[in-house]
């Protein structure tokens, strides 16, 4: 009886390293369990290529003691201070995270609900002020069957993660709701009309759609509303978006077939205006993240994660893309983790050409999949002297 009290004891115990304070135990609604599917038995040789980039910056890992269930990562920029840039990113079992550019944790935050993707925008109408706001999907509010999507504002005059985000709407929230099953996602801005909007889809059946994020009319929190449905004529899983603010375009990655184009502006056409990325480019496995690296004039470049896998015995690795059409394939890069091994699933990448410190010409966050963390990568490395670079100065 004493041996079963005790490991009673333990069992109860390690539910609680799972999750911040007050967040969802495993097994609960809103929570996933926290396993890591694939391991390397045996030591893994990359053939597809022969770029191979190592991560200047690592974050500690999600999963409050261990290795967390971490997915999608975003960056930050602080306006004034580089330095004080966040990124962010989360964990299915617990929320939000939040680290420093060294990848010193800032914040763990329970949003009620299991966490999809994570995007950030800038100068969010909210009352007389402008703000800037993180957003997630919540693929499953707490105790429900509510997909919704939780907003918070960025306080870029923080003292610590205590004070870093002010909720608009989470999980326990009345006017965010989406459809039900809310897979994919990601923000726009508007060049015409200043609103940020919303998109997500389901990771079956169902079409995309587009919500306005805008100001309840409290000055205090945010709703939702439905303003448009876009075509997805597809059964396949979608998760991994972009938009690009200032053409005016959202990229849709539809896991096995390709990454897809639409206009981003609420009252354009719904159908998709092209596709890329597709299996004869070398996938091995999902399109499982989709990013913007921005030059001037309209040029740059769309960064998609093959997340590769067990089943096709390949790593995660990153194919890159003109951002101006037809989006041809420029360039491959095996992407490692701290200790120089290869990726495995890796659910998202995050790139930004924003100067940062250490970084003058913008980097590209992915995730790690066996270790829970976020790698961040320096631009110069990714690009390997065959792509262009941007902000050509040093940030101190």
């Amino acid at each position: 009886m004493r041996n079963v009290f005790l490991l009673l004891i333990g069992v109860s115990l390690m539910g609680l390293v799972f999750g911040c304070a007050g967040g969802p135990a495993p097994g609960a609604p809103g929570a996933s369990p926290n396993i890591r599917t694939t391991v390397e038995k045996t030591p893994y040789v990359e053939n597809r290529t022969d770029n191979f980039v190592h991560p200047v910056v690592t974050t500690e890992s999600t999963g409050e003691g261990i290795t967390g269930d971490a997915d999608d990562p975003a960056i930050w920029v602080h306006p004034e201070t580089p330095s004080r840039s966040v990124i962010f990113g989360v964990d299915k079992a617990v929320g939000i995270y939040a680290w420093d550019l060294d990848g010193k944790e800032l914040l763990c935050k329970n949003i009620h609900g299991k966490p999809g993707n994570i995007d950030v925008r800038y100068g969010l109408k909210l009352g007389d002020r402008e703000v800037d706001i993180v957003a997630v999907n919540i693929r499953r509010a707490d105790y429900t069957r509510i997909s919704k999507v939780a907003v918070y504002e960025i306080n870029p005059d923080y003292s610590s993660g205590e004070d870093l985000l002010v909720k608009l709407a989470d999980g326990e929230s009345e006017n965010n709701v989406v459809e039900f099953e809310s897979y994919g996602f990601g923000l726009y801005k508007s060049k015409n009309d200043g609103n940020i909007y919303a998109f997500t889809a389901p990771k079956r059946d169902g079409n995309i759609t587009q919500y306005m994020v805008e100001d309840d009319g409290s000055g205090k929190a945010v709703r939702l509303t439905a303003v448009r449905v876009l075509n997805f004529d597809s059964p396949s899983a979608k998760e991994g978006m972009v938009c690009d603010d200032e053409a005016g375009y959202l990229y849709v990655g539809e896991e096995p077939k390709g990454v897809h184009k639409y206009y981003a502006e609420p009252d354009a056409d719904p159908n998709p205006i092209l596709s890329f990325a597709s299996n004869k480019d070398g996938y091995s496995a999902d399109r499982e993240g989709v990013s913007i690296y921005r030059l001037e004039g309209g040029e740059g470049y769309l960064v998609v994660v093959d997340q590769g896998g067990t089943v096709a015995n390949a790593a995660s690795m990153l194919r890159i893309y003109d951002l101006n059409e037809p989006h041809e394939l420029v360039r491959t890069v095996a992407h490692l983790n701290e200790e120089g091994k290869s990726i495995w699933d890796d659910d998202g990448v995050e790139v930004s050409s924003k100067a940062l410190p250490g970084f003058p010409h913008g980097v590209v966050i992915a995730h790690d999949g066996n270790n829970g963390n976020y790698p961040v990568y320096d631009w110069v490395d990714i690009a390997g002297g065959e792509l262009k670079l941007a902000n050509q100065q040093v940030v101190e």
